[in-house]
């Protein structure tokens, strides 16, 4: 959007603007454990200034707010393998509170933010510089939501804003938002959004009675559907349509092809209550909240790993880092080349 290319380069506070793309997803698979076993043998920890491949960015929504004699608002960098976590971004006094949801751009070169008190969705680049893409001049109010950011297979970039409750999809090219779903469509609360290969998008609310979840076709149409007794506060989809509802305290639940009558609890063991992502391979779901990060089965629902983040309220909202297709299969043989550098040095 031309308005938003102007807002970015007169806004940002030493960024840039933004892409992340399930088509990659399936040579991610393959090659991301190689290469976060490959930075375990050769001892190196990815440079500062970059996103790293399967790692999760977690929001830390901080309580109180900056504004409020509370911590400024972060974005944690977690290696889900170790639980290792650092602080990758830290979000200027400007744009503090409410900080939630995150989603990758589709090129994989921006991480995007949502900060809801000052009504505006951030941008956040490999250096952890920090922009704004889109605030009120662009029809926003107070987005918010654990997983309220969203693109398309079109590459449009969808929105869960509040007061009042409604998803707005920013075209591809420039042009106004399109409200997707409002109170006409029985949504009432914050919206959680995920995108799946097969270019549906699937919209959650935390509500028992309406309809908390809707399905809506590439071509526009809205199936509301009602998941009984759960609470959705955020979903991710896995291959062949496979939903991960969390559904706050009451833990992650698995719903195949969104058919609620299929539904199953995953795992309840003591899960925190806010986000939750699916690694680059969908094998393990990744929870986070109230300063937690858990990593679970998505077959046995085991919890494989859990650890602490030292944040003010980190796992308000989290996204995953999938780089695109060409940069994963030049990746193996940099790594393979450091390796070797490796060898003859302790030769």
């Amino acid at each position: 959007m031309k308005a938003t290319a102007n807002k970015q380069a007169d806004r940002t506070v030493g960024g840039g603007p933004g892409r992340a793309q399930d088509t990659c997803a399936a040579v991610a698979a393959a090659v991301v454990p190689t290469i976060l076993a490959l930075l375990s043998v050769v001892g190196v920890s990815p440079a500062r200034a970059e996103f790293v491949p399967g790692y999760a960015y977690v929001a830390d929504g901080a309580i109180p707010p900056c504004f409020d004699g509370g911590p400024p608002d972060r974005i944690w960098e977690v290696n889900p393998q170790t639980g290792e976590s650092r602080v990758f971004a830290t979000i200027p006094p400007q744009y503090c509170g409410g900080l939630t949801g995150l989603t990758f751009t589709p090129d994989g070169r921006h991480l995007r933010a949502s900060a809801a008190i000052a009504g505006s969705v951030l941008e956040v680049d490999s250096d952890g510089n920090v922009g704004v893409a889109l605030d009120r001049e662009d029809g926003l109010v107070f987005p918010i939501g654990a997983s309220n950011l969203a693109y398309d297979r079109a590459g449009s970039f969808w929105v869960g804003d509040f007061f009042p409750a409604r998803v707005l999809r920013f075209p591809s090219a420039s042009g106004p938002p399109e409200t997707v779903l409002d109170g006409s469509n029985s949504l009432v609360d914050v919206a959680a959004i995920t995108s799946s290969r097969s270019g549906t998008m699937w919209i959650a609310q935390a509500e028992r009675r309406l309809p908390n979840l809707f399905r809506v076709s590439s071509e526009g149409d809205v199936t509301p559907l009602h998941l009984d007794g759960l609470l959705p506060v955020s979903i991710a989809v896995g291959d062949a349509e496979m939903l991960y509802v969390h559904s706050g305290n009451f833990g992650v639940f698995k719903v195949p092809g969104g058919d609620p009558d299929q539904t199953t609890l995953l795992a309840d063991d003591d899960l925190p209550g806010d986000s939750l992502a699916l690694s680059i391979d969908g094998s393990r779901v990744f929870v986070a909240g109230v300063n937690e990060f858990v990593v679970v089965d998505v077959l046995s629902g085991d919890v494989l790993l859990r650890s602490d983040i030292a944040g003010s309220n980190a796992g308000t909202g989290i996204a995953v880092y999938v780089p695109e297709a060409a940069t994963l299969m030049l990746v193996p043989g940099a790594f393979m080349a450091l390796r070797s550098r490796h060898r003859k040095s302790k030769g």
